[in-house]
């Protein structure tokens, strides 16, 4: 796409989990929409969710429920920057969506929590 980025940023998923490290990467008018069974939380994840009776928000805001990185790319480069990836080494998924944040709406979203994570409800 001439001088358009594929890569617009990447986010490490550390301390704070995916609701503190997604959104810095973002500008203010944009919001993640991260689909939850877009892989399989590990089994260590499910471990601590269960044995320390944690709520779904807390494991979006606590861990990083396996994915310890996130590239936002251009959806157009996306297939070629994950084979890349993939030829690295890496395991990749495709989590989501970046889209416009409406006024009042979170920075992000992750959906189909409670039927990809097992939490205290």
């Amino acid at each position: 796409d001439g001088d358009k980025p594929a890569i617009h940023a990447m986010a490490h998923i550390t301390g704070g989990g995916f609701l503190e490290n997604v959104p810095r990467v973002l500008p203010d008018t944009m919001a993640a929409r991260i689909d939850a069974k877009s892989w399989e939380l590990p089994a260590l994840f499910q471990w601590l969710a269960e044995a320390g009776e944690l709520t779904h928000e807390d494991l979006a805001s606590t861990f990083n429920c396996g994915i310890g990185m996130i590239v936002v790319c251009d959806k157009n480069h996306a297939a070629q920057i994950a084979h890349a990836l993939q030829d690295a080494g890496e395991q990749v998924f495709t989590l989501g969506t970046v889209e416009a944040r409406t006024e009042n709406a979170p920075a992000i979203t992750i959906d189909n929590m409670e039927g990809a994570w097992p939490a205290k409800k």
